[in-house]
């Protein structure tokens, strides 16, 4: 934050002393730092940058020598004493989301902040989880999705929309990465109740960008709505694989009783790719169909069943 940024009577952000004892490595000094920051009502700001300084690759400017200033990485006790300030400053949910961002983390540790952040639903994690999304530095983008989905928070539908690259010329992501995450980024969509996110789906369907069109069937997918399936049958016969491929997996997640007609005219497409994701597709909607068939089977009354 530059200084022609900072709000009148608001305290440089961070201030250089108390920024100096968050990073000691000493529980004393960090326990008065931090109650000095909640005195001033910064907490949320001072959260922020604490999470930044464990990032891969974040560095902090050192003076050599007393003359000159270089860019050094964080040290490990520097990363420590950060981890320590955040549970003083934003409780168990600090240590969760600097659990659930961190490189050096197992894949373990990062899965279990994820499920307890779910859990929590505190709406203080949207902003750095959704910084981490759209800054590329999320690490494991499938789990934060369903994190981001289950907070509750509409601001998360935004960074979704714009992570996939619906409303914008260029997604955050290449289009081969837009078809293994779309689909969870449409259920987490779908559990924020974000309607206008499906609208610009819904709307991307006819974008001139592959990327949108992929993404926007995706996303429908994930909205687990069958009755939406004949809006993606025009996007088999799109003229990028890519696109004909993420209609094909839509259809076969929505599972609609008549999506096996269109993807059966796709059965000799001149893609391999495309072949492939029908010959799933196809699999998945055969199936849902022989299972509703058997529970209609089911519901029959037994007079009906003897006139047979």
């Amino acid at each position: 934050m530059s200084e022609q940024d900072q709000p009148v009577n608001q305290p440089q952000i961070p201030q250089p002393a108390l920024w100096r004892k968050l990073l000691s490595g000493n529980r004393g000094q960090i326990t008065k730092a931090a109650a000095q920051i909640r005195a001033e009502g910064l907490t949320d700001d001072y959260a922020a940058l604490l999470l930044a300084a464990r990032r891969r690759d974040a560095r902090r400017p050192r003076r050599l020598l007393g003359m000159v200033t270089l860019m050094a990485p964080y040290t490990e006790r520097e990363r420590r004493s950060a981890l320590t300030a955040l549970g003083l400053l934003w409780g168990a949910l600090g240590r969760e989301v600097a659990m659930a961002l961190d490189p050096k983390a197992s894949h373990f540790d990062r899965e279990h902040a994820h499920k307890a952040l779910a859990r929590r639903r505190d709406q203080r994690a949207v902003r750095p989880l959704v910084e981490a999304l759209l800054g590329g530095y999320a690490l494991e983008d499938w789990q934060l999705i369903p994190t981001l989905g289950a907070l509750g928070d509409l601001r998360a539908a935004d960074a979704l929309v714009r992570y996939l690259g619906l409303n914008q010329e260029k997604a955050c992501i290449p289009d081969n990465a837009v078809l293994d995450i779309g689909i969870d980024v449409g259920r987490a969509l779908r559990e924020l109740n974000a309607q206008e996110a499906l609208n610009i789906a819904k709307e991307a369907r006819f974008s001139p960008f592959p990327h949108q069109r992929i993404g926007a069937a995706l996303v429908i997918a994930g909205w687990g709505d069958e009755k939406l399936a004949p809006l993606l049958v025009p996007l088999v016969e799109d003229h990028v694989a890519l696109v004909r491929v993420a209609a094909i997996n839509a259809l076969g997640e929505l599972k609609a009783a008549a999506s096996s007609i269109p993807l059966q005219a796709l059965a000799a497409d001149s893609d391999p790719d495309v072949r492939e994701a029908v010959e799933r597709a196809l699999q998945q909607v055969m199936l849902a169909n022989a299972q509703r068939a058997i529970k209609a089977s089911k519901s029959k009354p037994r007079s009906a069943l003897k006139a047979r």
